[in-house]
């Protein structure tokens, strides 16, 4: 079984449209700057999207981004399970800055990056306060992955309760393989 751990961008709506530059994480190297502190959001925002519409079937195929595989990664056709996190910074919800456990979705599959509707993207940035002009680069590669509705393990309402700890280095958008970062799963061991 191959199990994987990656980091999405932080979000106050589920991940099912952008919340705002609220708790978004500006890069501590300004040679390595962060998509979500340039832009105010980053694209696994509407991961869960298709899953709260089709909450009521199971076998439903919603399609949505992880930057793990966006242009990297992409000889994982299949991920047994991807566990996921959020680090979350300032903020003014009274929520402490670090790392969160988000969840997990089960039988992940790459599949040809899928377009997002550019209205439907201006739409919710601007919802947000975000003003954003720059999308149109990555808005052909703004689905990357599918999963089952009936794969998704997530107590969406718990996200922010409890800070997890991770290593130093395991702090980027990339994709860490369980069997090399065995430190992730026993501080996420009493979500499952």
């Amino acid at each position: 079984m191959t199990k994987y751990f990656t980091r999405l961008t932080p979000n106050f709506n589920n991940w099912i449209k952008p919340s705002g530059r609220e708790g978004k994480c500006e890069s501590s190297d300004p040679t390595c700057l962060i998509y979500e502190d340039t832009n105010g959001f980053g694209w696994e925002e509407w991961l869960f999207e298709d899953y709260f519409v089709n909450l009521n079937d199971p076998d439903f195929e919603c399609n949505g981004f992880v930057e793990a595989f966006n242009q990297q990664n992409t000889d994982k056709e299949i991920v047994d399970r991807l566990y996921l996190y959020t680090k979350l910074c300032n903020n003014n919800k009274g929520l402490k800055p670090g790392c969160y456990f988000v969840g997990y979705i089960s039988n992940v599959k790459l599949i040809p990056p899928l377009s997002k509707d550019p209205q439907e993207v201006v739409s919710d940035l601007i919802n947000v306060g975000i003003n954003q002009n720059n999308f149109s680069p990555m808005l052909s590669l703004a689905k990357n992955i599918s999963f089952r509705v009936k794969d998704v393990k997530i107590k969406f309402l718990n996200v922010y309760n409890q800070p997890i700890e991770l290593n130093r280095g395991q702090f980027r958008f990339s994709l860490y393989d369980l069997n090399d970062h065995t430190n992730f799963l026993p501080s996420i061991n009493n979500y499952l």
